[in-house]
């Protein structure tokens, strides 16, 4: 089959992904103090390399988030380079926690946006919550 068109339409990507990390051995090391000046340093920091962050839900040993992404770019690549910047970062704002390299372990939970609803992330993430605090602060 020969296909002709008189026009060249070009092709639009929306690279939209649910990433879940989770602190080294899930260790409760995002304090408060910690998780309230995050968003803003991760933030910039996606932004550097042009990634989009539309949602960051930070807990104690864990940050999830929604990000959108240029379908040239390579998201684990990109984003185990973004966390060892802002772990670095981290570690030269808060000297006081005593934080050590690596602060993220190096594998990540990545879905697409269209492979699962927001209804079932929104439901992941608050039993993931529920969980926590059930737990006493213990995700297991």
């Amino acid at each position: 089959m020969n296909l002709q068109t008189d026009e060249h339409i070009p092709a639009i990507w929306r690279c939209d992904y649910k990433v879940a990390i989770s602190t080294k051995f899930k260790k409760e090391i995002l304090s408060e103090e910690i998780r309230q000046n995050l968003p803003s340093l991760l933030k910039e920091e996606l932004q550097s390399v042009s990634i989009r962050m539309k949602e960051v839900d930070i807990l104690p040993n864990m940050i999830l988030m929604r990000l959108s992404i240029s379908p040239e770019k390579s998201l684990t690549k990109t984003i185990r380079a973004v966390m060892k910047k802002l772990s670095k970062k981290l570690i030269k704002t808060h000297p006081t926690y005593k934080l050590q390299l690596p602060l993220f372990a190096s594998a990540l939970m990545v879905t697409t946006e269209g492979q699962s609803s927001d209804t079932d992330t929104l439901v992941y993430m608050g039993s993931v919550k529920t969980a926590y605090s059930a737990k006493g602060g213990q995700l297991t």
